[in-house]
């Protein structure tokens, strides 16, 4: 993790809350807030602390050997608060880049939900169309995205 820039994830966090959170900072959670302002040379690692001090807010994703290769931060959003910023490293033209994403985090199976199904059905729709803003913002702020890594791979 220590080659991703902190800018660059400065970068994605603020287009991440601006969209997420149209109600400004003051509606973001306050124990979120640390990653609305990531200083450019802060160390990235200070922000994804170790499993036994985790706060729910950031995780990092290991392969079976240990090595990170995806970080998660469950941002949320003003309407739902484990929707996840997940950025990834993959290899695009034989070189390793890091590819921001936005995971919904309601693809679980609900059950039996009886009366509140079309609720729940809703959320979804309005996390898809939220996360569609929010990749296209991402790509426009210059940062890689699973479209347009597929797009450059197309070219």
């Amino acid at each position: 993790m220590n080659s991703l820039p902190a800018e660059t994830l400065g970068r994605a966090c603020r287009v991440f809350f601006r969209l997420a959170y149209p109600g400004g900072p003051d509606a973001i959670p306050a124990s979120k807030r640390c990653y609305l302002s990531i200083p450019d040379d802060a160390l990235v690692t200070d922000y994804f602390p170790p499993a036994d001090k985790a706060v729910g807010i950031a995780n990092e994703v290991k392969e079976a050997d240990g090595a990170v290769h995806a970080m998660e931060l469950r941002l949320g959003s003003a309407h739902f608060p484990h929707l996840k910023l997940r950025v990834e490293k993959m290899a695009h033209r034989h070189v390793a880049r890091w590819v921001f994403m936005v995971d919904t985090h309601d693809k679980f199976p609900r059950l039996d939900l009886g009366a509140e199904e079309e609720a729940w059905r809703q959320l979804q729709q309005a996390n898809r169309e939220l996360k569609v803003r929010i990749e296209t913002a991402l790509e426009e702020a210059g940062l890689m995205t699973p479209n347009k890594l597929l797009r450059d791979d197309l070219e």
